[in-house]
């Protein structure tokens, strides 16, 4: 961890304590309530790639909502400005996450929900979707968005 912010961020919210205080104050109401707190857990886990460790840093907790697993996947970013590829990216940490699920349950054969939350610091407004349904793709006057597809001749 050499991003003073990283080290402040992970000593922080690997404290069960605040983990869950911050969760209960900005997760949405429905899924506060439908959570067994007493539940949460830190996984060591971490799907930031190397060469990304500077910008971002991350934390996995195992949790219990309606009586089943599911996990919290918390982002921290550390840069000053959104991007619009943050989508794709929580993708892939969600599916690390998933390949890691499966390898540790092979006789499970339903994925466990994962709660993506994004922290970000920048002094601009963050103003992109985290959800990669709302992430367009562009490509040969095709223009593809989760649910439509249309080609401009």
């Amino acid at each position: 961890m050499n991003n003073p912010h990283d080290k402040f961020f992970k000593v922080t919210m690997t404290r069960r304590e605040n983990a869950v205080s911050f969760f209960r104050e900005y997760l949405p109401v429905d899924i506060v309530s439908l959570t067994d707190w007493r539940t949460l857990r830190i996984i060591k886990e971490t799907f930031i790639t190397p060469e990304l460790q500077e910008r971002f840093s991350d934390i996995v907790y195992k949790i219990r909502i309606r009586g089943k697993t599911a996990f919290i996947y918390f982002l921290f970013e550390h840069q000053s400005s959104p991007d619009s590829l943050m989508p794709l990216r929580f993708l892939h940490y969600l599916c690390g996450l998933w390949d890691l699920y499966l390898k540790q349950n092979p006789d499970e054969c339903k994925l466990p929900g994962i709660i993506p939350v994004l922290f970000y610091h920048g002094k601009e407004t963050w103003n992109i979707s985290t959800r990669f349904q709302d992430m367009e793709l562009n490509c040969m006057n095709c223009e593809l968005n989760w649910g439509r597809a249309t080609l401009t001749i």
